[in-house]
């Protein structure tokens, strides 16, 4: 079977193995009609199709200034209003999946051949979390697209004994893409500015710091500036940022640079540390092996830090860029979740061998082995511990294979909902009275499952210590018929606010707001209509009221 081993541990094999995996792991979604909605994907769908109606980057007529622009846009480009299924969206995921892996194929070649060239090319097609937001509607895998083309660029530009002016251009076009389909691009800027003001760098090749310098300040700067402008002008007017969620949820309205505001943050950022470690982990390892998935982590941490460490006695551009990524991202005051380590997943992967090698070493020394043992040892630790890897990022791919097509609960109109919005969709369209205006805080998760001439689900109106019976002409003026609460109360402050409204609205007038359904999820009540002797004592009320 050496021939096998041969073939496979080939450049073409390697790369044919890579793409089989895959396959079999990724192209499951394509042939689905239903899409899985949480926040963020109803957000871009809403998005995108804001662009493609030319109505503006808006959502309920709102400018949007949380998500950049990106990722809506390439939504824009093929939503079509008519269209009840997915399949073109989920196809623009894909194919940025795709990509993103012959990015890290380039990275992967690189630096290794054989049989371990083959084990990474592998670990990335099964890695767990690659897989599972390969099947989702969400900017994760465009940003890892962009990052993958940025890495490889730039890689080919420094090692080239001449750059050439046209590998520099796609990298920092990519670059400004990147930070554009999710901010967390901005990480990599400080990573390039760093690489950029090593004295030696320009010492050895002053010309192409300088062309590189140039092409940096023309290409990758003024895409982000106009973003930035655009948001700013829009601060009266517009939607939330993730800066006005971290003033009011973790600093409590003091300044980041009194004492009390920096005390804050720098507990937010310790207590999200440990959280931010697990979820990287979590992107790599995965569940797929149970109970020792968890004592993996750790494991594995330890080692991409230590080829990390070895890899930086002789660095390239993506080793910075991989360190101001990493530090900002465990030290980032939200969403301690495996998703954020993406965009990094393959340089970490890139990374592990290096340390496995340190560790064989430290082994054979420890042991006192023989050259011929420690050179046994040196070969078959890595390919071991990397075939590990490779099991439980299957078996965790096989479950995400598994929920592809055998949704966790039953599709409403092609859309998976959570079990909240499942409960408020199925109450609603059983309705018989109906038209139905209902205001609920995750409005945008329920409108492509609900809406249609009879239905119509808004956001939430109320704001806080709003007194109750305006609140309650509010609601009328807006036509609104129901209220859905959830048992849970949101964590999120853009929608907890006027969820805290509402609730203190309902327990406030309960005559007025009688409740008509309840689950183990939501609760939704009713919004009486105006009487004549509601009329007749606010006779300067002019709501529509329910039918």
């Amino acid at each position: 079977m050496r021939w096998l081993d041969s073939a496979l541990a080939s450049r073409g094999g390697a790369l044919a193995c890579m793409l089989a995996m895959w396959a079999a792991s990724v192209l499951g979604p394509l042939w689905t009609p239903w899409v899985s909605m949480n926040s963020d994907t109803a957000y871009y769908l809403a998005l995108g199709r804001s662009l493609a109606r030319g109505e503006g980057y808006r959502i309920d007529g709102v400018p949007h200034r949380a998500y950049p622009p990106v990722f809506p846009a390439m939504l824009a480009a093929v939503d079509s209003p008519a269209r009840a299924q997915y399949g073109p969206e989920k196809l623009l995921v894909v194919l940025a999946s795709l990509g993103a892996l012959l990015g890290s194929w380039w990275v992967f070649s690189q630096r290794f051949a054989g049989r371990r060239r083959l084990a990474l090319a592998l670990l990335m097609a099964s890695c767990p979390i690659f897989v599972r937001m390969s099947g989702l509607l969400m900017s994760d895998i465009p940003f890892l697209f962009f990052t993958m083309v940025f890495v490889a660029a730039s890689d080919r530009f420094w090692r080239e004994r001449e750059g050439h002016w046209l590998s520099a251009v796609v990298s920092l076009a990519a670059l400004a893409l990147a930070a554009l389909t999710r901010l967390a691009g901005l990480f990599f800027y400080l990573g390039v500015v760093a690489w950029l003001l090593r004295p030696s760098l320009w010492r050895r090749c002053a010309r192409r710091c300088a062309l590189f310098c140039l092409l940096f300040v023309g290409i990758a700067l003024p895409p982000l500036v106009a973003w930035g402008a655009w948001v700013s002008s829009h601060a009266q007017a517009g939607s939330a940022t993730y800066g006005d969620f971290i003033r009011e949820d973790v600093l409590d309205g003091h300044s980041p640079f009194s004492f009390e505001g920096a005390r804050r943050l720098a507990v937010r950022a310790v207590g999200m540390a440990y959280r931010q470690m697990r979820a990287a982990g979590q992107a790599i390892v995965g569940y797929g092996l149970g109970p020792v998935s968890g004592g993996l982590r750790p494991i594995v941490l330890a080692l991409v830090l230590i080829g990390f460490l070895r890899r930086m006695r002789d660095p390239w551009p993506q080793e910075y860029c991989f360190a101001t990524y990493a530090a900002l991202t465990l030290l980032w005051p939200h969403l301690g979740k495996g998703r954020l380590w993406l965009p990094v997943a393959p340089l970490m992967l890139a990374y592990l061998p290096d340390g496995v090698d340190r560790l064989a070493g430290a082994v054979a020394r420890l042991a006192h082995l023989r050259d011929e043992a420690a050179r046994r040892l040196w070969a078959a630790l890595p390919v071991a511990g990397l075939a590990v890897l490779f099991a439980g990022g299957a078996l965790d791919g096989v479950e995400s294979v598994r929920r592809t097509w055998v949704p966790s609960l039953p599709p409403v109109r092609n859309v998976v909902l959570g079990e909240a919005q499942l409960d408020i969709a199925r109450f609603v369209l059983g309705l018989a009275d109906r038209p139905v205006r209902l205001a609920y805080v995750r409005h945008l998760e329920l409108v492509r499952a609900v809406a249609d001439e009879l239905t119509e689900v808004v956001r939430m109106p109320l704001r806080e210590g709003m007194e109750p019976q305006a609140a309650l002409r509010l609601l009328r003026e807006n036509g609104i018929t129901h209220l859905a609460l959830g048992e849970e109360p949101e964590d999120m402050v853009v929608r907890a606010r006027p969820e805290a409204a509402a609730r203190a609205l309902v327990a406030a007038l309960p005559e007025q707001l009688p409740l008509v359904h309840s689950t183990a999820n939501v609760r939704i009540c009713r919004v009486l209509p105006l009487t004549r002797s509601d009329s007749g004592a606010h006779s300067t009320i002019r709501g529509r009221g329910a039918p």
